[in-house]
């Protein structure tokens, strides 16, 4: 039994090996690829001609591909769209046939081409290669079929009627103006190296690009403002051909195209485009212009509504910041009066900020500096810039007109000095320093001022801007504003001991806390703000014994008596320090001096709050017959200055 179970395996073991090796592999080659389903099969490959023709009325779109892209020739030389172009050509690579039949069959059936819209043809494209020689095809298109979803079209060779998809007429069909590229330049914003424009009145302005920074080349050489331009050129190449006018004229008078208003010209490695630009359409709209590309027959019409900047491009595209280097990597600045410099501002190795004060008669003084009160200041003058529109005074001025400009002479500089980084042989290269000369102000509240450095052009040297009054003001000329602000700090190692507030002249004691009372409030806060006591600000010139508050001079009114003693309480060693006070105004100004520390200052408003809720029940206060100036005009004007700035800050916060 096991043997005959044995023997059948066997014979249906080699009937599948027969079938295996011998009848399957014949199977496989005997069938050959699926026959495509695409109508025009290699003739769809390559094309890069298209005519459609609209034989109702004659209107003819012809279209050839270059080197680089599609082109409309006819009815006007234009770029193609790509996207309506890839449409077309992918609906002729991939047209399908639903069902044909033989024209020789058509008279058994008594019918005729014209009875399906083929004599003559609806539309005929004609497609194929563009070159002189190159064979094309056409393709006949009829009507459409009972359905409406298909269409009858007549092969190539004319043999066949097929019925295929209407996606093939409707792409056909589409507007001229959509087959159009709107697109006046076809550049991109990164592919432009330079670019011009010259105006009607002769004037041109040209531009160039260096890696990321644009640069004028005319009508001067001068920095360009590379965000503005690059904003600018983008609506540039953004133009767009609104619609073609003509296709091709020679008298461009009629569109002020034979003079053109303005031509825009942008360069790349690759190309050079030319835009021509003229009069209005329209009178009643600003916008919308004449147009021509420099290098295409048609005529178009365009808006613009950037023209004004077109004109005055040369400005409003220019840098309006004065200093070329960053202020806010300075090492040094300097502030001159003539040659001489009276006061500096010395970047330390160790990043501190050291202010020094030249004087003829006491020699050289140094404090510490303020690095804020540096800092804002470094940001102003790296913020310092032309006055818009108007700000470029001069760019060639003659030495009577620096002269009107208050710059013939160097009355006020400021000198900002940069160092430059290493060169290749690790030796400290020479720093770069630019100096601001500063000139006589105008009636508008702006100041002349003009740059001086040895490495600028000749050209730039010669600018003479226009700044803002306010911009410069905000940069301080004088030592009290860039001393450091601490005015006192407890010594290491040491704490406030007592706190003592006395009256003068009479030198009557007000208000005096020792041991635990200094932890109570408002006392405490004043102990813990003299860990690290700052001034608000510090007024002009040092120590004086009296203080003009609100137009009148008044001697000090109170003196703060500071005592320290050591922490540990072993020590006995004491250190006592003093402060003079000012009335108080019942605002947030308070005025402070230290005798040995030459200086007169503003209290914080912390320190304020403190002082005043200690003392101000506590002294009898002389009101003043009339608080206020009647009569200003018997006050100097250092004078009037002060009270209009005395009575602004005593103004309470609403």
């Amino acid at each position: 039994m096991r043997l005959k179970i044995t023997l059948t395996l066997l014979v249906i073991l080699l009937g599948l090996l027969v079938y295996i090796f011998y009848i399957d592999p014949w199977s496989d080659m005997t069938e050959g690829p699926a026959e495509s389903s695409n109508v025009l099969g290699p003739l769809a490959a390559d094309i890069d001609y298209l005519r459609i023709v609209k034989t109702s009325t004659n209107d003819e779109i012809v279209l050839s591909k270059d080197d680089k892209r599609w082109m409309l020739q006819t009815p006007h030389q234009w770029p193609a769209n790509d996207f309506a172009i890839e449409r077309i050509l992918s609906q002729i690579r991939f047209l399908k046939e639903e069902v044909s039949f033989k024209v020789s069959q058509l008279e058994q059936a008594g019918s005729t081409l014209q009875d399906y819209g083929l004599d003559p043809p609806d539309l005929i494209l004609e497609f194929g290669t563009a070159g002189t020689g190159d064979e094309r095809f056409t393709l006949s298109i009829g009507k459409a079929t009972a359905t409406g979803n298909n269409l009858y079209l007549l092969s190539v060779d004319g043999e066949e009627i097929q019925v295929v998809n209407r996606n093939l007429l409707d792409s056909l069909l589409i507007e001229e103006k959509i087959l159009r590229d709107s697109k006046v330049f076809q550049a991109g914003i990164f592919e432009v190296d330079s670019w011009n424009v010259h105006m009607r009145d002769a004037s041109r302005t040209r531009l160039t690009r260096q890696d990321e920074v644009w640069a004028f080349e005319t009508p001067i050489s001068a920095r360009a403002d590379s965000t503005s331009v690059r904003a600018f050129l983008n609506r540039v190449l953004a133009l767009e051909a609104v619609e073609i006018h003509e296709t091709e004229t020679s008298d461009l008078s009629p569109f002020g195209l034979q003079n053109p208003v303005a031509r825009i010209v942008v360069e790349t490695d690759q190309s050079r485009e030319a835009l021509n630009i003229g009069d209005l359409v329209d009178a009643a709209n600003p916008f919308l212009r004449y147009a021509k590309r420099e290098d295409r027959p048609a005529v178009f019409k365009m808006n613009i509504d950037f023209f004004d900047t077109l004109e005055t491009a040369q400005t409003r595209l220019r840098d309006r910041r004065i200093l070329s280097i960053n202020p806010m990597a300075a090492s040094s600045v300097s502030f001159l009066r003539g040659d001489s410099v009276y006061l500096s501002l010395l970047k330390l190795e160790n990043g501190e900020w050291q202010v020094q004060r030249h004087d003829s008669s006491e020699g050289l003084e140094s404090y510490p500096g303020d690095s804020q009160a540096i800092s804002d200041a470094l940001q102003w003058l790296s913020e310092l810039k032309a006055v818009p529109e108007t700000g470029f005074v001069n760019d060639a001025p003659a030495a009577i007109e620096l002269e009107s400009y208050g710059l013939n002479i160097r009355q006020s500089a400021i000198r900002i000095t940069v160092p430059n980084t290493q060169n290749n042989n690790s030796e400290a290269a020479t720093p770069t320093s630019q100096t601001i000369r500063i000139g006589d102000s105008t009636s508008n509240r702006e100041t002349y001022i003009k740059l001086e450095d040895p490495n600028l052009k000749d050209e730039e040297s010669n600018f003479v801007y226009q700044v803002y009054e306010d911009a410069l003001s905000r940069i301080g000329n004088e030592m009290h504003f860039y001393r450091n602000r601490n005015i006192y700090q407890v010594p290491s190692g040491m704490a406030v001991s007592s706190l003592q507030i006395r009256l003068l002249p009479e030198d009557v004691e007000i208000f005096a806390a020792t041991g635990d009372e200094l932890k109570n409030t408002p006392a405490a806060v004043i102990t813990t703000l003299l860990n690290n006591l700052k001034a608000k600000a510090y007024r002009p010139g040092g120590y004086t014994s009296d203080i003009e508050i609100l137009g009148k001079r008044s001697p000090w009114k109170f003196k703060l008596i500071i005592e320290t003693a050591s922490e540990n309480g072993q020590n006995t060693a004491t250190a006592i320090r003093e402060f003079e006070i000012s009335e108080l105004t019942g605002g947030p100004l308070l005025l402070g001096a230290s005798e040995i520390d030459d200086m007169v200052f503003e209290f914080e408003q912390t320190f304020v709050d403190a002082f005043s809720s200690i003392v101000f029940d506590r002294a009898q206060r002389e009101l003043p017959e009339n608080p206020f100036v009647e009569d200003v005009s018997d006050l100097t004007s250092t004078e009037t200055e002060s009270v209009a700035e005395n009575e602004t800050e005593a103004t309470p916060t609403p």
